[in-house]
């Protein structure tokens, strides 16, 4: 595993200079089968980073009961991300932000 820091001006990854040039990639609202595609896409369109959200509310659906299969498959979806030479950056909630019902957070909490 890389050795990550910062200078102040930027990141440093095993000692070499970073700057993120990043775009968001939700992947629990897109299928499956067209995450490498937008990766990809990403890719091509100069990101070197892939930021996601991870939302509780899909891989906690019940207390106790937890979802990281098919659609779910957060590791799949961050190993796609690596195999195409970009950084993953994930948002863990709990709130993740407006854009998704309760903000990402499960219904059985209310």
């Amino acid at each position: 595993m890389p050795s990550v820091t910062n200078d102040g001006r930027s990141f440093l990854v095993d000692g070499r200079r970073v700057w993120l040039v990043s775009g968001r990639l939700p992947y629990a609202r897109l299928p499956r089968e067209t995450w490498a595609e937008r990766i990809h896409q990403a890719k091509l369109a100069g990101l070197n980073t892939i930021e996601t959200p991870v939302f509780w509310s899909r891989h906690e659906p019940r207390p106790g009961r937890f979802d990281f299969s098919g659609e779910n498959d957060l590791r799949h979806f961050v190993d796609l991300v690596s195999k195409a030479g970009l950084y993953c950056i994930l948002g863990l909630g709990p709130y993740v932000g407006s854009g998704y019902d309760m903000g990402g957070l499960p219904p059985w909490l209310s």
